[in-house]
C-alpha cells in the first residue's frame, strides 16, 4: 500500500464479529480485508501489521501476500465484538478500546501520495470491509493576486470551529472518532517551503467542520493569506474533496469547495 506519512500513523479498525478462519477450539488464526470506499488504488504489502483485541487479550495479526491473508502471529480466542488497529504500533489497549493520538502536526504532500487511514466495520462472506476513517482535503490559492506570494509557503493552519481536528480519541463502532482531548488547530507543515501554486494535501477526520473555519496560509517572509470556509468543510470517508482560494492584489476571497463536492477531475492533476 501507498505508505503513510509518519505523523498519520494513527489508523483505525474495528472488527464487528470473528475472523475468516477459526479452529475447532475457536482461536481466530487469520481473516481477509477488503476495502469498501476507497477512492484511489489500494493493496495491503506483506508485513503490513494489525493489532487486534478481543476484549481480554491482544495479538498481531502480519499481511502474508503468498495468502492474501493477516495471519496471527499468535492465534487468539474468537470474540463477537473484536477490535483492531492499524498498523499495531498506533495505539494502545486501554480495556475496553483503543486510544488513539490524531497528531496536532502533519506533512504537507505535493502530489496527493498519502494513504487514508480506514476501519473495519461489517463482515461479509467474503472477508471483512474496511472503510475510511479519514477523508483527503486539498486545498489550494488561486488568482492574479498569487504573484505577490514569491516566497515559499512554510505552514497552513485550519482552525475549526466546531469538532476537533486533532487530539486523543477513541473508534466507535461506525467509525466515529470520539476525543477525551481534542484540538481544534491542525497545522499542515509544508518542510522546506513550497510554492503557492502548490495545492496542499492532508487528511481530516471525518466531522463537519461548521462554516467560519479558517485555513491560513504562512510564508517565510511573514506574509499571511486568512480564509474563512463559507460552506463548512466536510470530508468524506476515503473521498478526496478540493477548495480553493481566489486571491487578488486587494482581495482574499472565501475558501470554497469545488463544483461537484471537490472532484479532482477538472480542479487537481499531479
Amino acid at each position: 500500500m501507498k505508505r503513510i506519512l509518519s505523523v498519520l500513523s494513527l489508523v483505525t479498525l474495528l472488527l464487528l464479529s470473528s475472523c475468516n478462519k477459526e479452529d475447532p477450539k475457536g482461536s481466530i488464526s487469520s481473516f481477509n480485508a477488503i476495502i469498501e470506499d476507497y477512492s484511489e488504488v489500494f493493496t495491503w504489502n506483506n508485513g503490513d501489521a494489525i493489532c487486534v483485541s478481543n476484549g481480554s487479550s491482544v495479538s498481531d495479526f502480519t499481511f502474508d501476500d503468498s495468502a492474501g491473508l493477516f495471519m496471527a502471529d499468535n492465534a487468539m480466542s474468537a470474540s463477537d465484538h473484536l477490535q483492531a488497529i492499524y498498523p499495531a504500533s498506533s495505539a494502545e489497549w486501554e480495556g475496553k478500546c483503543f486510544r488513539v493520538i490524531v497528531p496536532e502536526k502533519q506533512v504537507a504532500t505535493q502530489n496527493g501520495d498519502v494513504s487514508i487511514p480506514m476501519f473495519l466495520w461489517r463482515q461479509s462472506e467474503d472477508g471483512y470491509r474496511f472503510r475510511s476513517l479519514y477523508g483527503k482535503v486539498i486545498i489550494s490559492i488561486n488568482g492574479s493576486g498569487t504573484a505577490l506570494y514569491d516566497a515559499a509557503l512554510s505552514e497552513v493552519v485550519f482552525t475549526s470551529t466546531g469538532n476537533p481536528a486533532c487530539g486523543i480519541a477513541t473508534v466507535s463502532k461506525d467509525g466515529t472518532l470520539s476525543f477525551s482531548q481534542g484540538s481544534q488547530t491542525l497545522t499542515i507543515e509544508c518542510g522546506e517551503g513550497m510554492n503557492v501554486h502548490t495545492p496542499i494535501v492532508f487528511l481530516l477526520p471525518c466531522h463537519k467542520y461548521p462554516m467560519g473555519s479558517k485555513v491560513t496560509f504562512k510564508f517565510a517572509d511573514g506574509k499571511t493569506i486568512e480564509s474563512e470556509t463559507i460552506m463548512g468543510i466536510v470530508p468524506r470517508r476515503g473521498m478526496t474533496k478540493a477548495y480553493g482560494i481566489e486571491v487578488t492584489a486587494d482581495f482574499f476571497g472565501p475558501l470554497e469547495e469545488y463544483e461537484d463536492g471537490g472532484s479532482l477531475d477538472n480542479n487537481y492533476s499531479e
